[in-house]
């Protein structure tokens, strides 16, 4: 090194809880920016109102008004954010929400203009929550989250649509209802009561019996295929391979290729599910027969 240089400082990482916030005052900023209203919900929201302390999430979750996706989406990508690459099967797939990543930033952002499980429509349970909302102060910027009742709203559909394929999201399940529903005033319960029918959500947390006492006899607004769509999201985390929705839901003239690209992908979609592939002749046959045995062990209900 030439003398009177100083040396470079090595490029440090944000933690996911310096990160989270940074990421939820961006979103927020530049939805305030437009005239977009946007809630940041789960880990962040839930942190605040002492739901689940001690867990730090991987990314963050905001909630759009559903005409402004596409408008906070190009917002966030202007500041250097890409869209999270996707294969054939993630363009079949009924998704809830957009992931955008930066290289420079450990956790991802996930943009949600419909939440499954809130039966009333995405229009109706985002005014719903829009009139519920509090304003937090993240990062040092005002943001704008759910109330604590339709936290754990959402807390619970989440965890309940997870619960199948992992662990944690039972094990959060279990202290919702083993904790902190028991802890709840009557008025918090009443509140908490009037947001699941509000939400249209009555329906899905009925499968819950903690809940189902709760909500009684109540009845909340369904929208048009949204009780369909949500069966769908529970019957992909039951099967082995969320392929087989989409088979059920294809005409049979399409079964043969799709069954090809579940299970033998383009090489394309192959370096998006297996980032490890070395992208040669020889290595992406290695990286396809890694899938082949994942899903046969998969189906054979073998980790």
């Amino acid at each position: 090194m030439d003398a009177g240089m100083a040396e470079a400082p090595e490029r440090s990482q944000l933690a996911y809880s310096e990160a989270n916030p940074l990421a939820a005052a961006l979103v927020s900023r530049l939805a305030a920016e437009r005239s977009i209203r946007a809630l940041i919900i789960k880990g962040l929201s839930l942190e605040h109102h002492g739901l689940r302390p001690g867990y730090v999430s991987a990314d963050i979750d905001v909630f759009v008004e559903p005409d402004r996706l596409d408008d906070l989406l190009a917002a966030i990508i202007d500041t250097g954010w890409q869209l999270r690459p996707t294969t054939t099967g993630d363009r079949l797939m009924t998704h809830h929400s957009v992931t955008v990543l930066n290289a420079s930033w450990p956790n991802d952002i996930d943009v949600h203009s419909m939440f499954p499980g809130m039966l009333a429509g995405p229009e109706a349970s985002f005014e719903v929550l829009w009139g519920r909302r509090e304003q937090v102060v993240l990062a040092g910027l005002p943001c704008w989250i759910p109330d604590r009742a339709s936290a754990m709203v959402i807390w619970a559909l989440h965890s309940l649509r997870g619960s199948v394929r992992q662990q944690r999201h039972a094990g959060e399940l279990k202290q919702l209802v083993s904790d902190a529903l028991p802890r709840l005033s009557d008025r918090e319960r009443s509140e908490l009561t009037e947001r699941i029918v509000e939400l249209g959500a009555d329906a899905p947390l009925r499968e819950v019996p903690e809940f189902a006492a709760l909500i009684g006899d109540r009845r909340g607004l369904q929208a048009d295929g949204e009780w369909e769509a949500w069966r769908g999201k529970l019957a992909q985390t039951h099967e082995a391979s969320p392929w087989l929705q989409v088979l059920r839901d294809a005409r049979p003239i399409e079964w043969p290729w799709l069954v090809a690209m579940s299970v033998w992908p383009s090489a394309h979609d192959l370096a998006v599910l297996d980032p490890s592939m070395v992208d040669t002749p020889i290595g992406r046959v290695q990286a396809r027969l890694r899938r082949v045995g994942r899903l046969l062990r998969r189906f054979a209900g073998r980790p």
